[in-house]
């Protein structure tokens, strides 16, 4: 989650190509699906008593990688994770199943494979076995320094509460009356993140070489929040997606945000125009009109001229 594919930190000796927050939410959906009801961690005992329905679970969700030795070592980092212990590096993670770190050193450092069918699988499931009601965006910071990581720049996110040096990942959540779950994020490049324009050589060379230290693809660039957003929800929801509607009923949950996305007209715009209905926050000043609200043409107070000008019947109405 919170590093690209491939990316490492100054200093480190590991290159990791595979979010890991990918399988980290894969053991939120397992305690959530009613095997496991222990939150702080499990015991090997507990996990050998559920692990036939943890390997099908598993198989499912990692089915989209094409080797098995992959999927094996996937289902051996969820039991990892799963079991009891605050430390989730690859060492310790290794550790708590019985095995050789190096058994999943390819997994998690080297091997490539393709994330978002996993994500995909995950909402899916998520959908059939428990329905959303609603669609929440917003995101999540990660404090971080250096050039080597992804995305790290000098900017404000409401995990801190204030502008710091951090990642920034967006993130759509299938909310529902038993549990919201995270099944779709992307990290959010920032504007200094893009490459510089050409006619500065020097700096142009430093962004080249810090996105090829990030592995960060190059059609990738800085996209707004509020633009990533929808574009996320579209991508499960729309036609040529990822399919969730069709696996919840048909149902299309209502779309919902907090004030840094709902104050803002272009998000709500791309949500209207895709037929979402949505509820979101928004700033005190902000105006509404009822819903039945029909632009009228009336002639310029100011003017001679008989040119209309479009207004509504009514004032708006403040949204406090």
């Amino acid at each position: 989650m919170k590093r690209a594919s491939g990316a490492r930190r100054s200093g480190s000796r590991h290159r990791r190509r595979y979010p890991a927050g990918t399988l980290v939410v894969l053991c939120q959906v397992w305690y959530d699906c009613g095997a496991v009801r222990c939150q702080a961690g499990v015991t090997l005992d507990e996990i050998a008593e559920v692990r036939p329905g943890l390997l099908d679970f598993t198989a499912g969700m990692l089915g989209g990688l094409a080797r098995k030795d992959q999927r094996a070592a996937g289902e051996l980092y969820v039991r990892g994770l799963l079991a009891d212990g605050r430390r989730k590096s690859m060492v310790a993670t290794a550790e708590r199943p019985g095995v050789d770190s190096q058994r999943l050193q390819p997994f998690i450092t080297s091997s490539t494979r393709d994330c978002v069918a996993v994500r995909r699988n995950v909402a899916r499931w998520l959908a059939g076995h428990q329905p959303a009601e609603a669609l929440v965006a917003g995101d999540t910071g990660f404090p971080g320094d250096g050039d080597a990581s992804p995305s790290v720049a000098r900017q404000y996110s409401g995990t801190p509460g204030k502008t710091a040096n951090c990642q920034v990942a967006v993130s759509v959540h299938l909310v529902s009356e038993h549990a919201p779950r995270a099944a779709h994020w992307r990290l959010s490049c920032p504007e200094s993140g893009d490459d510089p324009a050409p006619d500065d050589p020097a700096a142009a060379a430093g962004a080249r070489r810090r996105r090829r230290l990030a592995a960060i693809p190059g059609q990738a660039g800085h996209r707004e929040k509020r633009r990533l957003a929808p574009d996320m929800i579209q991508e499960m929801t729309g036609p040529g997606g990822w399919g969730v509607p069709a696996v919840a009923g048909g149902a299309r949950p209502v779309a919902a945000a907090g004030i840094a996305y709902g104050d803002n007209a272009l998000f709500r715009q791309r949500l209207t125009g895709g037929g979402r209905q949505y509820a979101v926050a928004v700033k005190g000043p902000a105006s509404a009109r009822d819903g039945d609200a029909v632009p009228q043409a009336r002639p310029c107070e100011n003017s001679r001229s008989s040119s209309p000008s479009s207004s509504a019947p009514a004032l708006p109405a403040p949204s406090r």
